[in-house]
């Protein structure tokens, strides 16, 4: 404010729309006012470039201008002036307003705030964005790889606005950036549960691959064995694969399962083990395989079981003078034992040649050969023994003189005719050597001796043990009977006679009357048959006709 000799001025700086009002001036009692208008040009203060809504909210466009007078606004989409409608208007504060926002609303936006009366404009662009949540696909769903390969995924955008970013994620730890997601040379590390995450400012998707790593089965280890007869042995089959492999075990091709008695089986992923006492039967190869649906691999292991040597009881040796006698002798063991010859004390050493010795894995033979059997004092006891690492043992063999055989029994008839029978009887023991053949005779007081002599069936009768025998006795005589008995011969001579039984053959009967069938023909032919010959197979027919009348 200045003042001067009859006047008084009032200057304002800088003014601004609040300066304006009414002034009012006052001089020796006197006052005047003025009314001073501050014009303000017209100027959009707040505008966001971009402005987001979420799909079906209500959206409301912000465009503040200023100005004085105040500045009259507009909105523009596409360069088309919008009106109020019932989803789309300005509301007191020229802010525009869109009810239940679609995707079709999103674009730019003009705000236009003019002062008429100077024609004076303020313009802001506005980009409407309609946020719409993401959602994601992912591809494949579910994949399974061998370990050491690659392993590709997708991960696609369904929808979202703004476009959603994508993260790949593993139990929590992201992967990689990007929708695409490669791994190279996969371990079983990597498998899981994948996730594609995607995210923008209405929210986040996820959306999950089903990754399996398959490692292919590898029998890693299973060693051979050697043990002894008693010892705990376990096998350990150790195994590598992804998922567990299924383990089963096979000794000598047969298959080893739980339950078998003695035997243990425990499994788990990494390992199978077989445990059990061993004995001999446990000798062989056993072969460990596993299989988990994605490959399979076995292995094979050898367990030697040592035992000490077994024997078995030998029955007598049987020969005659003259004849030379060959004694055998067998031991089973591991290592294969050694056999050696001796006799009882007291009797006399043995004179033959060195016994012949061979050797089949764990079986051992030796065949003694005794040649002077005229020499009395080689009949007796002999004794076989075995021996190895483990242990001894012995068995003692006999040699005996060979004698006649014993007399059959159980002589029985089983079916009788005219001139035939069919009997059978038990062989008693054979003296020592095979039977050579049975001797049947048959007698009666009216007719000559019958015989029948019956060869030996293929069967060795070298031990004691008794076999059924049968026979037919032909060109008996009828109404006749017989007393029948049996003896044995072998190489030494023949056994008593049997207990004699009576067999009486069936009487002759007139025979019964022909059959006759006619064939016609020129000249006729006659067919005649018996139905019962009587006992005499030996018959003649004699044929009598005569003409008849014609």
């Amino acid at each position: 404010m200045q003042v001067k000799p009859g006047s008084l001025s009032l200057r304002l700086v800088n003014v601004s729309k609040a300066d304006g009002g009414v002034y009012e001036c006052q001089t020796d009692g006197e006052k005047s006012s003025i009314h001073i208008h501050i014009r303000q040009k017209v100027k959009i203060v707040f505008a966001p470039v971009v402005q987001h809504f979420f799909q079906g909210s209500d959206a409301k466009l912000i465009c503040k201008a200023v100005g004085n007078p105040p500045p009259s606004v507009t909105w523009y989409l596409n360069n088309t002036a919008i009106h109020n409608s019932p989803r789309v208007s300005m509301d007191e504060d020229n802010y525009l307003r869109v009810r239940s926002v679609t995707l079709s609303d999103a674009g730019t936006y003009r705000c236009e705030a003019m002062q008429i009366d100077k024609g004076e404009l303020a313009i802001a662009n506005i980009q409407l964005s309609v946020i719409e949540p993401p959602e994601v696909s992912v591809y494949p769903a579910v994949l399974n790889v061998t370990e050491g390969e690659k392993a590709q995924f997708y991960c696609t955008i369904i929808k979202g606005l703004p476009i959603p970013s994508l993260v790949w994620e593993r139990r929590g730890i992201e992967l990689h950036k990007g929708g695409e997601l490669l791994l190279t040379s996969v371990t079983v590390k990597d498998e899981g549960l994948l996730t594609c995450r995607a995210t923008n400012n209405g929210g986040s998707h996820m959306a999950t691959v089903d990754f399996r790593v398959f490692v292919p089965v590898k029998v890693l280890r299973l060693e051979n064995m050697t043990v002894t007869e008693g010892q705990r042995v376990s096998l350990r089959c150790e195994v590598a694969g992804h998922p567990a492999p299924k383990i089963t075990w096979e000794h000598n091709g047969i298959p080893l399962e739980k339950g078998i008695p003695g035997v243990h089986i425990q499994n788990n992923e990494k390992e199978s083990m077989v445990g059990f006492r061993a004995n001999k039967r446990f000798l062989g190869f056993f072969n460990c395989s596993a299989d988990n649906g994605h490959g399979e691999d076995s292995r094979v292991a050898y367990l030697n079981v040592h035992y000490s040597p077994h024997m078995l009881p030998i029955p007598p040796k049987y020969t005659i003078p003259s004849v030379p006698a060959r004694l055998v002798c067998q031991s089973e063991g591991n290592p294969a034992p050694l056999l050696s010859w001796s006799r009882p004390s007291g009797l006399p050493a043995i004179l033959s040649p060195q016994p012949k010795s061979q050797k089949r894995g764990n079986l051992a033979l030796s065949e003694l050969n005794i040649d002077n059997t005229v020499d009395e004092s080689v009949f007796g006891q002999y004794i076989c023994k075995a021996a190895n690492i483990l242990g001894e043992k012995s068995v003692t063999l006999e040699l005996k003189r060979a004698v006649v055989p014993d007399p059959p029994f159980g002589l029985k008839e089983l079916e009788i005719s005219y001139t035939s029978a069919l009997v059978s009887f038990t062989a008693g023991w054979n003296g020592g050597l095979p039977i050579q053949y049975y001797q049947l005779v048959g007698r009666s007081r009216k007719q000559p001796v019958v015989t029948a002599k019956v060869p030996v069936k293929a069967r060795k009768h070298t031990t004691g043990h008794s076999f059924p025998e049968t026979v037919y006795m032909k060109d008996l005589s009828p109404n006749t009977t017989y007393f029948v008995t049996v003896i044995a011969v072998n190489v030494v001579g023949e056994s008593n006679a049997s207990e004699a039984i009576p067999i009486v053959t069936s009487a002759l009967r007139a025979p019964s009357t022909p059959n006759i069938r006619v064939f016609p023909g020129f000249p006729p032919r006659l067919q005649l048959s018996l139905m019962d010959d009587g006992g005499a197979p030996k018959y003649n027919f004699s044929v009598k006709y005569r003409q008849v009348g014609l």
